[in-house]
């Protein structure tokens, strides 16, 4: 029985060890870009509205866009929780998933949509809306954590 509990706790460690070092790998390829200096460059740029209300609740989602070079998501859901990031072309972000968050790089960045390159080398759009949606708390980090932790589960 013992052995047993000792096998069991040593998969645990593993798939704990696993989902850490994807955690690390992915704060060394991407970092978060919250520093002045980024929100800086978005001063002069339009805020585009991308979505007011959600039910009966308001959650203002706002972008701004400068045009094939980097978008700003800002605003605030479930009542009381805010994010604001900034995404570069070449970055990575999730553009579809279930369990898995499936990640691409970001190649272009419109006024209405952002485009990915997938890893079969097609072009995956999402308006902004969606984009916001499934990248208002994201960070690579997490992501690759995440999806380590899935893949135990699968």
């Amino acid at each position: 029985m013992d052995i047993l509990k000792n096998s069991a706790e040593a998969s645990r460690e593993r798939e704990r060890q696993s989902a850490e070092s994807a955690y690390q790998a992915g704060l060394e390829e991407q970092p978060d870009k919250k520093g002045v200096e980024f929100l800086d460059i978005f001063n002069p740029v339009n805020v585009l509205l991308v979505h007011q209300e959600r039910g009966t609740v308001e959650d203002p989602w706002f972008a701004q866009v400068i045009k094939n070079k980097m978008i700003r998501i800002h605003g605030c859901y479930g009542q009381t929780t805010k994010f604001d990031k900034v995404f570069i072309v070449g970055d990575k972000a999730i553009y579809d998933g279930y369990n898995l968050f499936y990640l691409a790089r970001i190649v272009k960045i419109t006024d209405k949509t952002v485009s990915f390159e997938r890893d079969n080398g097609r072009i995956k759009r999402l308006k902004l809306y969606d984009f916001i949606n499934r990248n208002l708390n994201f960070t690579l980090a997490d992501a690759y954590k995440h999806n380590s932790q899935e893949m135990n589960c699968i």
